[in-house]
């Protein structure tokens, strides 16, 4: 009931408004126009209330909404019954479980509670509703459009948040008398004043905001339409980002609008009677019909009564219905006593008339209107049932309304059916494969219901019957669930304990006795549920594999019907299933239900087609997966492949029954495995085949019994291929042959099929290479390309040493001119270990025309091994000579006299490079001049460094320094770290502007054992740039924008002081994670003991408190 209490008295003006003139009457209308509106539109501060002193309008609030073709309400109130009913009947429903929790106290005192009390702050002699609805329906009746400003839902959830009303928001307060008449004048300011919170609540004020925002925002969309007339609690027009700021702000003229003269066209149009379409609602468990405001269901209520709830808000009526068998109305005076103190607390003296109509018909009405409550009733008694329908208004000027009358006397109860005993006799259902006892000529019933978690596969079909004794009032229930395919009772214990639950849900009865038991060797379980009458409800489920069957008597004298529960039996199932199934892609069939469920799943990145059937009556449920072979792959199905373990999940299986390996028509390799779940009694059948290109595997899950049954070898008796002489073979042959055939192709589909074939391939040995190297002077069908199949054929050349490999590669090099086969291959030489290929890579280097550029991955070779890099020394500085990889040769070089170590052959070598370096340092300034962005290879800032003499690295610091490449700044800035010097303040500033390259001045720092200096050492930017840089490396993203979310004290975690950061990501309003450090006590951190922990996933900024406390519950964890 908080949720009607709320939406009926929210009122929140919690933020500070304008002052203005307290003396003049005013009116609480504002005028919205200008920047491009079609025409004039309101905005109205209402109170949320019903005293007819806030009734007093003037005629301009009339002519402003008559003059409109649009109304809004905060919410769309077209829609607040629908709504509103839902949360009533909710609310309703939770109270009568509750009252299955403790006794009821039924006295005057206990039922005087809050939700009883609902409209404390409702003027009993006001209106008949409150004047945001009474101008919603004025507006109705003038023909204007219903829209909303906020949505319902989101609008009832901030509601929820805000608190109780303080006690003297009470009619006849003397701050509520206040209150009316202020607002009634429109003073501003003295409204300020008596509703100013006393203690600054920030959430209060950012939820305030919020809704401002989104008024002002769906406001101004419907203003654009055509004349909007919006009623908004008063609060949001004043204070802090109220909507008429907003709109100001937004370049609209805002202005209030005089009062002018009293008028009573307002309440005219209101009281308009527009003939109105009511609903005809027919009850499902007793015969009567019910005339409704709202198309909305009737509730069960017992799995006896149903109820009824509506509401018409803009009229301030809510009208409700309970009816029942005449049996539950046990004492007539009882009741009305207990009406009296139940529902209509606050009185004594109930106008209650009694009216005799008929034999069979007794009609009670009942009126009262007190201070707090205002209350229309009638109990009707019939032969077969009782009735009570309440109507609640928001006043007593509400009753004056005729759909009063109209809902009172739209109830016709009619009479009830009589059960006839019936003969019971022992029955066989062909369907359930069971036999049961029963009485005759009582039909099963289909009821299909929907699950949620796989309501894609179908419905469960609930076949049930019922019968009600006549002489003893005992009632019963067969019933057995058919699942949707593919689905079983997996879980056999926690499914029968959840299905006794939900039954004890149904009944609204608890379970008083339960146990285990064992039926035919099916698994079940006996249980007595006991209502708040004290009805006992015997119960016994059995589970069938995909099947669950229910019988259930419910019996007042709790007397157990022992041939209802005794005979029981379950029939063995014969294969008889007329339907084939056909799978023609692996030339397939079986014998299996037209009804299936078909599904694909990727295993290996192989498309899987998945079909389910469930065979009613044996329970068992078939699992068919088809995985298709491509044309190239290859299998192993030697016998060490064919194992126990690859067919199954050992951990699955209990008792293993049966394996063996056999081949399908002695021509498919297949295997079949036979296993028991003793904890679930179901028994598995597992089959793979292997067959027409297509591996084909089954699973049948079935219950236990059918073991000892031929049902299983029936079923899978039916299974058939079509074969030939490839349907066994096709799969285990080698493709290599077949792949490098159809590389020769015209054919482009074909051609690019071979060529994926071949990247994936996996088997080419020696034997194949006779048929790859005639490839390489074929012209191929993507010869053009520069990544074209040659290149793929040279890299897979490359897993060959073999000198005869080697001299095919060398021949076609000097044939191709792709330079990126030319690449591959001076790296496939430059790669292998035998001592022919560096030669001959050299060998083909030495025959570049020059100048010659060369991918630096040639050289890493020379770069791993001072041997080899001794060995070919010479031969190297030659093609640099020629310009042939002169960069990379240098390169090379300064990567060696950056060693510890100093080699003689290139200490004693100094003439030779050292001029050579100088050259590339001029031709960059030649460069730079050119280009101002240009950018220094690292090698020359290597070399400048390690070799250079101090007058030529300060030019060139200097030179870089005045240029606009950051690389370069970080370089100068390293190498000065690297020696030592002092770091110069402007070229830091700059640089240290980078995240990137901040991270790596500081990983230079702590390779050097130097500190970061304080002017630099923010630590909040220090945790940045090593936040940003994990992500860039780890996810290759980059984050833009990080910041400090709290730093964490040295005594919360081990490592010492650190900081808690969040980093935007790709998503909106997700983030990044992670806790940084650990700092010195002078803020500083090193690189080397860098023990900062990373989210790997985002988190919303809702999830940063737990998240925190995961992340110190882990650091602390860490050894």
């Amino acid at each position: 009931m908080k949720y009607l209490s709320l939406i009926l008295l929210q009122f929140a003006f919690i933020a500070s408004i304008y002052s203005q003139n307290a003396g003049e009457r005013q009116s609480m209308l504002w005028e919205i126009s200008g920047n491009g509106l079609p025409a004039n539109s309101y905005l109205y501060g209402s109170a949320h209330l019903n005293d007819r002193r806030i009734f007093d309008f003037g005629d301009s609030l009339y002519f402003a909404l008559s003059s409109c073709e649009q109304f809004a309400g905060e919410i769309n109130f077209q829609q607040i019954d629908t709504f509103l009913i839902k949360i009533l009947a909710k609310s309703f429903m939770a109270g009568v479980e509750g009252e299955d929790e403790a006794e009821t106290d039924t006295t005057e005192e206990n039922a005087s509670s809050e939700d009883s009390n609902i409209f404390d702050e409702m003027d009993m002699y006001g209106k008949p509703t409150v004047v945001d609805c009474y101008l919603f329906r004025t507006a109705m009746n003038l023909g204007l459009s219903s829209h909303g400003l906020e949505d319902m839902s989101e609008h009832v959830s901030i509601l929820d948040g805000i608190p109780e009303k303080e006690e003297k928001f009470k009619i006849d307060d003397p701050w509520y008398e206040e209150f009316i008449n202020t607002y009634a004048r429109g003073d501003v300011d003295k409204l300020r004043e008596m509703t100013e919170p006393k203690v600054y609540d920030e959430a209060d004020v950012y939820r305030m905001s919020e809704r401002n925002l989104i008024q002002a925002t769906s406001f101004e969309a419907l203003a654009k339409r055509a004349g909007t007339f919006a009623v908004v609690g008063a609060a949001h027009l004043f204070g802090k980002d109220n909507v008429l700021d907003q709109l100001a702000a937004a370049g609209y003229r805002v202005r209030r609008v005089n009062f002018g003269q009293s008028t009573d066209r307002i309440d005219r149009t209101y009281l308009l009677h527009q003939a109105q379409d009511w609903y005809q609602l027919d009850g499902s468990l007793l015969r009567f019909s019910l005339q409704s405001s709202l198309n909305n269901e009737l509730v069960p209520l017992y799995d006896q009564g149903e109820v009824h709830m509506a509401t018409e808000f803009d009229k301030g009526l809510i009208y409700m219905t309970m009816i029942f068998p005449i049996a539950l109305l046990e004492d007539e005076t009882a009741f009305l006593e207990y009406a009296k103190a139940a529902v209509f607390p606050d009185t004594l003296n109930l106008n209650l008339i009694k009216t005799e109509l008929g034999d069979t018909l007794t009609r009670y009405d009942i009126e009262n209107f007190s201070e707090k409550n205002a209350y229309r009733a009638r109990l009707q008694i019939t032969e077969d049932a009782f009735s009570l329908q309440m109507i609640l208004g928001l006043s007593i000027s509400a009753f004056d309304h005729p759909n009063v009358e109209r809902y009172l006397n739209g109830l016709v109860i009619y009479p009830q059916e009589k059960p006839v005993e019936k003969k019971w006799n022992r029955q066989f259902s062909a369907d359930g494969a069971f036999e049961y006892y029963f009485p005759d000529d009582i039909a099963f019933s289909d009821n299909p219901v929907t699950n949620e978690h796989y309501a894609e596969r179908g419905d469960i079909l609930l076949r049930y019957k019922v019968y009600e004794d006549p002489q003893t009032e005992d009632e019963y229930m067969v019933r057995y669930h058919c699942m949707p395919p593919g689905i079983t009772y997996v879980e056999p214990y926690s499914d029968l304990r959840a299905t006794m639950e939900s039954l004890g849900s149904i009944y609204n009865a608890k379970v008083s006795e339960e146990k285990f038991i064992t039926k035919d060797e099916h698994l079940g379980m006996d249980a007595i549920l006991v209502d708040r009458f004290d009805n006992h409800f015997y119960v016994r489920e059995i589970i069938r594999g995909a099947m669950l069957y229910i019988w259930v008597q419910k019996s007042p004298s709790h007397e157990v019907n022992e041939d209802f529960f005794e005979n029981i039996a379950f029939s063995e199932p014969k294969y008889n299933v007329p339907n084939t199934f056909t799978f023609p892609d692996a030339r397939f069939s079986m014998k299996a239900p037209a009804a299936n469920y078909q599904y694909q799943t990727t295993e290996e990145e192989q498309r899987v087609e998945n079909f389910d059937f469930n065979y009613t009556g044996s329970g068992v449920t078939l699992m068919l997966e088809f995985e298709p072979y491509g044309k190239y792959q290859e299998l192993n199905l030697s016998d060490s492949i064919f194992t126990l373990d690859n067919a199954v999940d050992r951990e699955l299986t209990d008792t293993i029954l049966e394996f063996k390996t056999f081949k399908y028509g002695d021509v498919c390799p297949a295997y079949i495995v036979r296993y028991q779940n003793d904890s679930t009694f179901y028994y598995r059948t597992v089959m793979g085949i292997f067959c027409n290109h297509t591996f084909t595997s089954l699973e049948l899950v079935a219950p236990q019994p059918l073991q000892t049954s031929s049902y299983v070898d029936d079923l899978l008796g039916t299974i058939r291929f079509e074969l030939d002489e490839d349907s066994g073979t096709s799969l285990t042959s080698r493709k290599a042959p077949l792949i490098l055939q159809d590389l020769e192709s015209k054919d482009s589909l074909t051609f690019s099929n071979a060529l994926q074939a071949f990247n994936n391939y996996e088997n080419f040995t020696e034997a194949d290479l006779p048929l790859v190297y005639p490839l390489l002077w074929k012209p191929l069908l993507n010869e053009i390309d520069e990544y074209n199949a040659k290149y793929i054929l040279v890299a897979m050349l490359h897993n060959f040493e073999s000198e005869e490999v080697e001299d095919e590669l060398v021949k076609y090099y000097s044939a191709t001119d792709n330079g990126n086969v030319k690449a591959i291959i001076l790296e496939s030489l430059g790669q292998r270990s035998s001592p022919t290929s560096m030669p001959k890579m050299i060998g083909l280097m030495k025959q570049m025309e020059s100048p010659q550029q060369l991918s630096s991955d040639l050289f890493k070779p020379f770069a791993d091994s001072l041997e080899l890099m001794q060995q070919y020394y010479p031969q190297l500085k030659k093609l640099a000579e020629k310009d042939i990889g002169t960069s990379e040769v240098l390169a090379l070089i300064a990567h060696w006299l950056e060693q510890e170590t100093n080699y003689p052959f290139l200490e004693n070598d100094l003439a030779w490079y050292h001029p050579r370096m100088y050259a590339r340092i001029d031709s960059f300034y030649v460069t730079l001049e050119a280009d101002s962005t240009a950018s220094i290879d690292g090698y020359l800032m290597d070399y400048i460094r390690e070799k250079g003499d101090r007058e030529t690295a300060e030019k060139l610091y200097e030179v870089i320094s005045g240029s606009t490449d950051i690389f370069g700044k970080y370089r100068v800035i390293y190498n000065r770290i690297a020696k030592d010097e002092p770091l110069p303040q402007a070229l830091m500033d700059t640089v240290m502007e980078s995240s990137y390259y901040r991270y790596w001045i500081l990983k230079g720092l702590s390779t050097f054992d130097r500190e970061l200096p304080d002017r630099w050492n923010d630590k909040e930017k220090v945790a940045e740039a090593v936040m940003k840089y994990h992500f860039f490396s780890n996810y290759d993203y980059w984050c833009e924008d990080c910041t400090l979310v709290r730093e964490i004290l040295a005594n919360e975690v081990k490592p010492g002081n650190m900081v808690f950061m969040k980093c935007a990501s790709e998503e909106e309003g997700a983030y990044y994670l992670g806790c940084i450090g650990p700092f010195d006590e002078n803020g500083h951190i090193d690189l080397n003991n860098d023990q900062s922990v990373y989210y790997t996933s985002t988190k919303t900024e809702a999830e940063f408190e737990t998240i925190f406390t995961e992340f110190i519950e882990y650091i602390n964890s860490k050894e």
